[in-house]
Order: structure tokens, then sequence, then C-alpha cells
């Protein structure tokens, strides 16, 4: 009930006039929201709406303060949640296990689908090989990506292993073994908005569940890590953003510097953050053979 954006077609209808009562059961179900409720309620006002509550009776001079403490309510039931949701992983509980492993009874082990790869990615890591000629691998496989080899279902799912993926494998402590919770949090209770949390702050558990990588492997790649990074690399500003959309994909065109004194390029968006398409690629020279 913190947000209001539920309530974007009835405003609509209101600015159209096609609204003459608003019937809600109580203040409470209206929204949990104080500044969004009174910016409503003016607005329905403005547009000459009757405003109507089954359960308790519509006070204009009173609904600040009811609409106060629903907002409370809010904050307190944030709260419990919060200290719930800390006490499980204060006890080690597995909310949502990483690429490479699955849930069982609240724990996480390895999902022998995916695990291979993460063991592969370190592997290569250790002996040298880049996230971007690790990811180029991985696809030349056709390896299962994060997002469809995962134990939970997603949303949005891509096939294609970008340096990013690996290089998010490859800084993720979980997998020596070392369970750590809570590294996000909202920002508010009435925000959908998530921000980082100081490592002092987080859950730390030692020897939690079965590693899929030795520490001193770990510890030797994120010193390494560093060297893989792209260096010389300038913010450049493109005057043509948001105007150039690549034929192939649709995705928008982004601006790149180069080394050197080489001129700017204008690459495809999806091929920046995710590299060759392999699978197209061979899809396309069959076709043209």
């Amino acid at each position: 009930g913190t947000s209001f954006k539920r309530l974007d077609d009835i405003k609509n209808m209101m600015e159209n006039g096609e609204v003459d009562i608003f019937v809600c059961k109580d203040a409470s179900r209206l929204g949990r929201n104080l500044l969004e409720s009174l910016k409503f309620i003016e607005f329905v006002e403005e547009h000459e709406v009757e405003i109507f509550f089954e359960s308790e009776e519509f006070n204009p001079d009173l609904f600040p303060l009811i609409a106060w403490f629903n907002e409370r309510r809010a904050k307190d039931d944030s709260d419990k949640i919060r200290r719930v949701l800390r006490h499980k992983l204060e006890n080690g509980l597995v909310i949502v296990p990483p690429f490479g492993y699955k849930k069982e009874n609240d724990t996480m082990v390895p999902d022998e689908n995916s695990a291979d790869i993460v063991r592969k990615i370190f592997e290569m890591a250790y002996n040298g090989s880049t996230p971007a000629q690790i990811a180029d691998y991985l696809n030349i496989i056709h390896a299962p990506s994060p997002s469809e080899g995962h134990s939970t279902q997603r949303k949005i799912v891509n096939s294609i292993w970008s340096r990013d993926n690996v290089r998010r494998i490859l800084k993720n402590r979980t997998y020596t073994g070392t369970y750590i919770g809570g590294k996000i949090e909202k920002v508010s209770y009435k925000s959908k908005k998530y921000r980082p949390v100081p490592e002092e702050n987080q859950v730390v558990i030692h020897n939690h569940h079965e590693a899929l990588v030795s520490q001193e492997h770990f510890d030797y790649i994120q010193a390494h890590l560093k060297s893989f990074k792209i260096a010389g690399r300038r913010p450049t500003l493109n005057p043509l953003a948001g105007m150039m959309y690549c034929g192939r994909c649709g995705t928008s065109i982004l601006l790149r510097a180069r080394d050197g004194d080489k001129p700017v390029k204008y690459v495809c968006g999806k091929h920046n953050r995710e590299g060759v398409d392999r699978k197209s690629t061979r899809l396309n020279s069959s076709h043209s053979s």
C-alpha cells in the first residue's frame, strides 16, 4: 500500500470526468503512504470527485492524522519482516542460491548442471585466461548462462555469456564455501530501490556449504583480476545518445573510446555488453553456405 501507481488509471478517468464517486473500504486500503495519500485526496477534490470509505467516515480534517498512523503500520510491518529475514540469514538459511548451487532444505548444495561450469571458469582464470576469453569459450561450447541454468526461474533469460557474467562469478566468495547474506537492502520501506550494505554489516558464515573453488585459488584470482581491466578507458560524450539503434537487434548504439589516438567508434549496445553471438554467427554462416 505504499505505492500509488496502481491508481494511475483511476486518476486518468477522473481527469476525463468519468468518475463521480471514489469508494474504498477504509483509509488504510487507499494507501499507507502519508505524502501520497494527501496528494491523492487533493487530486480527487480538485476534480470534484466524492470520497467514500465503507467502514469509516471520511473526515478531511482528521484524514492526515489517520494517514500517518497507517504509514506507521507499514513501517512497523517492514521492520518485523527485516528482523525475521535477518534472523534467517544469521542462521545460514538460503533464500536464493547463486549460479552453480541449488537449494535443498534451506541449505545450498552444488547443482551439477551448472557447478562444473563454475569450476571451469575458476580453472581457466587460475591458468591465466581473461574474463572475455572465458566468456568466448563458454559461448562456443553453448554452456548454459546464469539466467538459463539458474535453479530459480527468471523472467528474462539471456543465453549469451559476457565478461561481466564471468567477472561476477570470479569475485563471488560464496564459491569458496563461505555464506554471505544481507549484501543489499531496500533504501526504505516505501522504496523499491536497493543499496549495498557495508561489509561489516553483512552476515558471513565460513564453511557453510561445499566449495567449488579452494580459498587459495580464489585469492590468487582476486589478486590478478585487476590486470584484466581495460586501462585508459575514458568517458565519451555521445551527441546522438537515444537516437541511433542497431538495425539487427534494435538495441541502442553506444559511442566507445579507443586506445591511443584511434578515433571513437559506434557499437551495438548488445554486442558491447555480451560480445559476439556465436550461435547466430554459425547459423548465418550455414545459411550462406
